[in-house]
């Protein structure tokens, strides 16, 4: 980062977004914009009084109130101002002259970003209306649209188009904002801060650091990612009520992993309680740390358009193939009653 007049500069021209009487300033600020986007960028002050009372909201506005929020909103850098000395032809004249305000280059670029922040789809944004909203009284107005003359109708056939085309590219900034966040939710590594150490038989523990980690064999590289994922899991489920399920899900569980640290990652797993959906290419599941495992195995002969299901069942000693999917759940309970004998 370099450091510049310009980056730490105080931006005068945002105050009107946070201060006092900020919906009369923003509302000034929109009716500016708006006519700036057709291309008007002169205004009086009756043109801003007279578009702010025709909503109710601004039911009690005054003329006075209305010139203090200009001063205020060109003493802010957001507006500029001229005197407009057209047909004058006395210096009493030229005294009482009335001023035209434009929108700053800074403000219509603030508005812009408004505008933007107006529209997002994220929970928490506090700015209204968003640009579905719009949208939708827009879209009710179609009826309306055999009474307007040809400008008119395509002044509003043109901005729907504008919005939709807006909308788009907000879902599209949404879906990249929420699957981010989500991400980083589910980061199990920013959940806790973990103290890693390992001990390999006949030898001191130590801390895992990343040199001793890079000296490991694949299997023990898979280990040393595993243990810690489920300490974490465990953790956070700890929170959560006695009854309530610990769901974990493993893509291509235990690759790389020998079987007899496989059976330990299993029996880690029932320790944790955890009721774990998992897939591999080579894991059957089926192994003595397990008390019972249903098991689906998924044949697609010859690249078919169909996958065939063979239901299975491990209760602890033997694996079997179940005639109907239905049956695992009805063997599962009678493994689950037996145990408890």
């Amino acid at each position: 980062m370099q450091v510049s007049d310009k980056l730490i500069k105080p931006l005068t021209e945002i105050k009107y977004l946070n201060a006092d009487n900020v919906s009369r300033y923003r509302c000034i600020m929109r009716i500016f914009f708006e006519n700036y986007e057709k291309l008007k960028y002169w205004l009086y002050q009756e043109d801003i009084y007279e578009e702010m009372i025709k909503d109710p909201y601004f039911a009690e506005y005054k003329p006075e109130q209305c010139q203090q929020d200009l001063a205020m909103l060109v003493e802010w850098k957001n507006l500029n101002t001229i005197q407009d000395t057209r047909k004058v032809a006395s210096i009493e004249a030229f005294k009482n002259k009335k001023y035209r305000y434009q929108m700053s280059e800074y403000s219509v670029e603030i508005e812009r970003l408004v505008l933007r922040l107006e529209n997002l789809f994220i929970e928490g944004a506090s700015l209204e209306p968003t640009l579905l909203e719009r949208i939708r009284r827009e879209i009710e107005r179609f009826p309306e649209m055999s009474e307007l003359d040809e400008d008119e109708v395509y002044t509003w056939w043109t901005d729907l188009n504008h919005d939709f085309v807006r909308l788009n590219q907000n879902y599209q900034d949404y879906m990249v904002f929420f699957y981010q966040i989500m991400k980083d939710t589910l980061d199990y590594r920013k959940w806790f801060e973990f103290q890693l150490s390992c001990q390999k038989s006949g030898e001191r523990q130590k801390e895992l650091t990343n040199s001793v980690f890079g000296i490991f064999s694949g299997g023990e590289k898979a280990m040393s990612m595993y243990v810690p994922l489920f300490s974490a899991v465990v953790a956070k489920y700890q929170g959560g009520r006695a009854d309530a399920p610990r769901l974990i899900s493993l893509d291509e569980a235990f690759a790389g992993v020998d079987n007899k640290n496989i059976r330990d990652m299993f029996r880690l797993m029932t320790e944790f309680q955890f009721d774990f959906i998992i897939n591999s290419q080579v894991l059957w599941g089926d192994c003595d740390t397990l008390d019972a495992l249903a098991i689906y195995q998924l044949i697609r002969p010859e690249n078919a358009k169909f996958v065939t299901v063979m239901p299975y069942l491990w209760n602890g000693h033997k694996k079997e193939l179940l005639e109907d999917e239905e049956k695992v759940e009805e063997r599962g309970i009678e493994i689950e009653q037996a145990a408890r004998i």
